[in-house]
């Protein structure tokens, strides 16, 4: 059975016109892209100069695409291990991931163990602040939850790690816009894949506005959420300690998905599922 094709922004061309693809300076072509369907046609996407094959991010030998907000079982409400975790951003194409489990780095060791060599992982912490979420990268200890955001920041800081502002005008869990501009931080993160497209777009204007980096993730909780949202480096493949110190300078950039109408139903059936199972206390 052929598989389903994309849903993201597709230029489709007949491979009657494979030969002129490569002559336009915004495209990039790879003559391995597998057919869809039966039909004679391949994909390419007009954003980022990237090539999908079938569903799989290939990016270009000069950028590294990183899925920088992931969660395993050590997260309570994921149950990905992070092995597996780990194989299915390879699988995806990615160079790289952060492992970001809620107030819990105990997934770091396990996802560095089956990444091998030849694969980033990325430590990191999803901390829980007095107003809402911060992405501590660089970090293999937890900064205690529930403090303010500056002194959150600090912490982070004083570990050697880089703070980020997680999904910043997210209900419930955003910082929102006076805690994020009140604060240090190098980048937002701008294209949270399980947040909606209008919160997305709100981050990615305050991050223009104020000059900061921009980060991307999937904040996946199982595996068929992983890579749908990336932070972009333009460099060829690089240490997970020299990510951290470009994150530390906002020179990143994001892309990705917006949750759609599908994920918003299996987002907030499972949110408000676990918001009463645990006392209708915030993760």
């Amino acid at each position: 059975m052929a598989p389903a094709m994309p849903t993201a922004r597709y230029l489709v061309f007949p491979r009657a016109l494979e030969k002129t693809v490569p002559k336009r300076p915004h495209l990039e072509f790879d003559r391995h892209v597998p057919r869809f369907a039966s039909a004679d046609k391949f994909l390419v996407r007009n954003l980022d100069l990237q090539v999908f094959k079938r569903r799989r991010l290939v990016p270009r030998p000069s950028s590294m695409h990183l899925d920088l907000h992931n969660h395993t079982h050590y997260s309570p409400d994921s149950e990905v291990p992070p092995a597996l975790l780990v194989a299915r951003a390879k699988e995806m194409g990615l160079a790289g991931i952060a492992i970001s489990d809620h107030n819990a780095v105990g997934g770091i060791p396990a996802a560095e163990v089956a990444a091998g060599p030849d694969f980033l992982v990325i430590p990191a912490v999803e901390i829980s602040s007095k107003s809402g979420h911060i992405l501590a990268y660089g970090v293999r200890e937890v900064v205690p939850r529930d403090l303010g955001v500056p002194e959150t920041v600090e912490r982070i800081v004083a570990l050697g790690g880089v703070a980020v502002a997680a999904h910043p005008y997210r209900f419930w869990s955003g910082l929102g816009e006076a805690a994020v501009v009140g604060a240090p931080f190098p980048a937002y993160e701008t294209v949270n894949a399980r947040t909606l497209r209008g919160g997305n777009a709100r981050a990615q204007a305050l991050a223009r506005e104020r000059g900061v980096g921009q980060t991307g993730g999937s904040d996946s909780h199982f595996l068929d959420e992983v890579a749908r949202a990336v932070t972009v480096i333009d460099a060829g493949m690089l240490r997970a300690d020299d990510v951290i110190q470009i994150l530390g300078e906002g020179r990143t950039s994001a892309q990705g998905q917006n949750r759609g109408a599908a994920a918003t139903v299996r987002y907030v059936t499972k949110a408000v599922g676990e918001w009463i199972v645990r006392g209708m206390r915030r993760i």
